[in-house]
């Protein structure tokens, strides 16, 4: 289950590695793939072959809105079956609602497509 205080994974190439939920925008208390969640960064990727701070795309203490892309409980899904992930997952969003990276590790939850982020899930390796 995904609530304020949920530790979240980011999942794409901006550098950051894990999150912590802020607030949820939706009506519901329990996020949802597909729904905006603002988080606040907790700890960043280092890496000594980026020199410079212009080619960081997140830095460790800062806020953001993310895409909520994968949860880890069961989703019902039609054909009476179930879907579930290992972890969570965010990928990161930023002004006029575009994702901030340029790819997203690993496949994405079909529900997640639904709604206008669809640009974000074009650049998932795959959709499950």
């Amino acid at each position: 289950m995904t609530y304020v205080g949920t530790f979240l994974k980011i999942i794409d190439n901006t550098g950051g590695c894990n999150a912590l939920c802020i607030k949820i925008f939706s009506n519901s208390k329990l996020g949802k793939p597909g729904n905006v969640v603002l988080v606040a960064i907790k700890s960043v990727l280092t890496n000594k072959k980026i020199a410079y701070s212009r080619k960081k795309k997140v830095y460790k203490g800062t806020i953001r809105k993310c895409l909520l892309i994968r949860v880890s409980y069961f989703l019902n899904r039609k054909g009476n079956y179930n879907v579930k992930f290992s972890s969570r997952g965010v990928a990161l969003i930023g002004r006029w609602d575009l994702p901030i990276g340029s790819r997203i590790f690993g496949p994405v939850q079909y529900e997640s497509r639904v709604g206008k982020y669809l640009r974000v899930s074009m650049l998932a390796e795959g959709t499950f």
